[in-house]
This record gives C-alpha cells, structure tokens and sequence, in this order.
C-alpha cells in the first residue's frame, strides 16, 4: 500500500440473519452458528461479550446484520450494546453494517 492511499483489503465478514428470531434462545442459537462459537459458550450476554473479544480479523471485522427489526426491542437493544462494545475495545477494527429487507 502507498503511504495516503486507502487499504484495499477486504475485512473478514460474519453475517447474521435474525429473521424471525423470537427469543433470547434463538438469538444464541443464531449468534452461535454465525460466529463458530466454542461448545463452551455459554450462550448468555456476558459470555458473548466475552467471545466477541476475541473476533480478530485483518484489516477488521465487517459484521453484517440482516433483520435487526425483526427481534425483540430489549434483545435488539442487548446486542447493539454488546455489538458496540465490542466496536470499541477489540482486539482489531468491527464495523457493524445493519441491512434492511
């Protein structure tokens, strides 16, 4: 890369559907399957947050999230926080890309 041009590598992409997603067990279901989460998650929010720590990719994670308006408002709200959390203290760049259908 020249010095002042933009990096054109792509970020490694996760993508999440939670069309449909009715509930908190659902979601973890989702979440585990879309991350390839350890057996040991435990499939709670502190337990996410702790997983999510540990997402790296180069140049940086691009998270892509079909159906956000599909959830529940309070589980909605739960992974914003932890999906900004995240943004903000991981070990390499996050964006979150949410996609409406």
């Amino acid at each position: 890369m020249t010095e002042g041009q933009p990096d054109s590598t792509p970020w490694s992409r996760i993508d999440l559907d939670t069309r449909g997603v009715r509930d908190k067990t659902e979601l973890m279901d989702r979440l585990t399957v879309a991350l390839d989460l350890p057996t040991w998650f435990g499939r709670n929010w502190d337990a996410l947050a702790d997983c999510l720590r540990e997402v790296r990719g180069e140049p940086g994670v691009e998270f892509v999230w079909r159906g956000e308006q599909d959830l529940p408002e309070g589980l909605r709200e739960t992974l914003h926080d932890v999906l900004d959390e995240r943004a903000e203290a991981g070990p390499t760049p996050w964006r979150t890309i949410r996609v409406e259908e």
